[in-house]
Parts: C-alpha cells; sequence; structure tokens
C-alpha cells in the first residue's frame, strides 16, 4: 500500500484513482512438439549405433555421367590428338626413308 502512496503522490493523482495491477507472469507450455521430435529421433539414433550389430553404410560417391556435349568434346579432342601424331611420325618417317624429300629439305632450313 505504501508504494501506491508514494506513486500516486510522485504522479500528483488523487489516492482513490491509483490501482497498480501486476500481471502474472505467463506460464511455459509444454515443450515445443519440434524439439520434442528431435530429440526421439536422436535418442533412437543414438540407440541403434551403440548396439554391437549395427552396420553403418556409407554412400559411394560415383561420377557423374556424362552429357552428349562431353562426349562429342572429348572425341574430337582425341581426333585431333591422333592426328597431330600420325602428322609427326610422317614427317620422322619421311626424313628416315626419303632424304631428298621436300619436307626433309625444309627442316634442314630450319
Amino acid at each position: 500500500m505504501n508504494d501506491e502512496l508514494n506513486y500516486a503522490e510522485m504522479l500528483e493523482i488523487p489516492v482513490e484513482t491509483v490501482h497498480i495491477n501486476k500481471r502474472e507472469k505467463r506460464k511455459k507450455g509444454e515443450p515445443d512438439l519440434k524439439e520434442q521430435l528431435i530429440e526421439d529421433v536422436n535418442e533412437r539414433v543414438n540407440a541403434v549405433q551403440d548396439d554391437p550389430a549395427y552396420a553403418e553404410s556409407t554412400p559411394i560417391a560415383r561420377a557423374p555421367e556424362e552429357t552428349r556435349q562431353e562426349r562429342t568434346q572429348r572425341r574430337i579432342l582425341l581426333g585431333e590428338f591422333i592426328a597431330a601424331c600420325a602428322l609427326c611420325a610422317t614427317i620422322f618417317f619421311t626424313n628416315i626413308f626419303l632424304p631428298g624429300s621436300a619436307v626433309n629439305t625444309f627442316l634442314r632450313g630450319l
């Protein structure tokens, strides 16, 4: 009561009009259903993993399948490599077996 009077004097309000209402604290509701479900699932998983007969499988990382465009590009690159090797072999065998050829003369001039 003394607090009410002090408060009323501080605000200069007549004492009869002062009413202090304290709000009750809200009661905490039941635990969140989502949190409870997560805890239950985690407990079950941990219980299964603690079981000595439990075998865990890990997913194997597999290479993604190539698309048609990637396969085409790889074939073109392989064809270019084969053509370059064939050209080098042709020049080499020409220099060995035909010493007077135009390619051999050109390469000696370099």
